[in-house]
Order: C-alpha cells, then sequence, then structure tokens
C-alpha cells in the first residue's frame, strides 16, 4: 500500500519529488520484515544455536577480512586525493574506515539476497511439484526443504510465505542497486573529501603565512610542511602541499630569577 500511496502522489500532486528517495522508508520496512519472516520460517535461530561456534568463527574471519579490505580503500583514497600519506590524519582514517567498512557490508548484504532469492525460488519451485506430484514426508526430507510438503489443499497456504519472501527478497535486491545508480562518483568523492577536510584540517593557513581562497584549510605535516585544502567549484577540495614558515607572533621569555 505504501508504493501505490507513493504513485499517486508522484502522479497526481508531487510530481517533482523523488521516487528514490520518497521509497526509503517503504524499502526499509520491507526488508526488515523480510528478514523477520525468512527467520521465521526457516527457523533461523534454532538452526544458528546448533551451529554457532562455525558460525562465530566464521563471522569473526569475515569482520577482519572485511577490516583489512575497508583500511586498504581508506588508505588509497585519502593519500590520492591529498598526495599525503594517509597515516598524517588518523582522524580521516578513523571517520572513512567506518563509513567503507558500512559501505562494505552493505554490498554483501545484497549479494547474499541475491543468493537467498535463488534459493527461495528454487525451494517454492520445487514444492509447487512435490505437492502437485503427491511426494511423501521422507521424499522431500531429501531435498532439505525445511518442512514437509502439505496436502494438496494446503499447499496454497504454505506457499504464500515463501511468495512473501521472494517479494521482498526481490525489493532487497534491486532498491539497493536503483539506490547506488542514483550516486555518481563525482558526489562519492566530494562527501569523502568533505569528511577528510572536516576530520583533519582545522587550521587557518595564514598560521604559515599562505595566502589561500576564503575557506580555505590547512593541517600541519612533517618537516615543515603543510597540506591545504582548498575549495572548488567542481571538485569540492583540492589539496596542495607546501611550506609552512611558521613564526610566533608573541614569542615567549622566560627569566630566571636568582
Amino acid at each position: 500500500m505504501s508504493f501505490v500511496a507513493l504513485g499517486i502522489l508522484k502522479i497526481s500532486i508531487f510530481s517533482e519529488l523523488d521516487m528514490i528517495r520518497m521509497s526509503l522508508g517503504p524499502v526499509l520496512l520491507t526488508i526488515t520484515g523480510s528478514i523477520a519472516l525468512l527467520i521465521e520460517h526457516f527457523q533461523l535461530t534454532e538452526k544458528y544455536k546448533q551451529h554457532a561456534t562455525p558460525i562465530k568463527i566464521l563471522g569473526a574471519f569475515s569482520a577482519i577480512i572485511v577490516g583489512f579490505l575497508a583500511s586498504a580503500i581508506t588508505d588509497t583514497t585519502i593519500s590520492e586525493f591529498t598526495t599525503v600519506n594517509a597515516s598524517n590524519f588518523p582522524e580521516s582514517q578513523k571517520i572513512l574506515t567506518f563509513v567503507v567498512t558500512v559501505g562494505i557490508w552493505i554490498y554483501i548484504a545484497v549479494c547474499a539476497s541475491m543468493v537467498i532469492y535463488c534459493l527461495i525460488a528454487l525451494i517454492t519451485t520445487i514444492k509447487v511439484i512435490a505437492a502437485d506430484l503427491y511426494l511423501d514426508r521422507k521424499s522431500l526430507d531429501k531435498f532439505g526443504l525445511c518442512s514437509a510438503t502439505p496436502k494438496k489443499n494446503e499447499r496454497n497456504k504454505n506457499l504464500y510465505p515463501l511468495a512473501t519472501l521472494m517479494l521482498g527478497t526481490t525489493i532487497t535486491t534491486v532498491a539497493p542497486l536503483q539506490y547506488f545508480m542514483k550516486i555518481d562518483s563525482d558526489s562519492i568523492n566530494g562527501v569523502v573529501k568533505t569528511l577528510i577536510v572536516e576530520a583533519s584540517f582545522h587550521l587557518d593557513p595564514g598560521i604559515c603565512n599562505i595566502s589561500a581562497p576564503p575557506n580555505s584549510a590547512m593541517a600541519l605535516l612533517p618537516f615543515r610542511q603543510a597540506a591545504v585544502a582548498i575549495p572548488d567549484p567542481k571538485l569540492k577540495y583540492r589539496f596542495i602541499v607546501v611550506e609552512c614558515s611558521r613564526t610566533l607572533a608573541n614569542p615567549v621569555q622566560t627569566t630566571t630569577s636568582r
């Protein structure tokens, strides 16, 4: 009903609204409901309890691999944008690593939903054929379909959850892809550069006697150098590395009383 209401609003009143953004709420609700139904229908909680140890080990290895990839992608991105070793911007590393990690897990979830969709479609097809051919319970157990095929007059009732899951996994797979298509690389680069500047560039270039456009920001580097982030209408920010000839305006003098 939510999607129908959005369609009516799109056609009649809010024709200029972006359907992708408006559908975010219903899509999230659909994904959440599909996950809950998937857990309930296939009794995944019980299966997790039976295989908790290998699942935890697999999860730990997955987390390590994802963390390693996120760290590598973060360091490469920061170095490419700033032309400076990423270790000079530890705060940017932390923030971007978190963002990249979330992105990787979302990508994994989308790929997993594709696999789940194929499995559910296969199970549904087998159950329909099995119900039509009156296969007995023992035959179905060999297929590992989690439950026996019902009698023919109960077939539709038992196929409703699977049909709902197929619809839910379809939306779970297609919706993120549509969102990704709406995001262009320039926008992503602009957001990443903004995060780098907001996290690590907090100084005024004037401290190093550097003339820079308004709203420029600077970060100090080793060996009397500095990285300056200059606003750019197309690139969001461009980065340069300059010499920092910093001098103290009011040097502190200490005296020793005897």
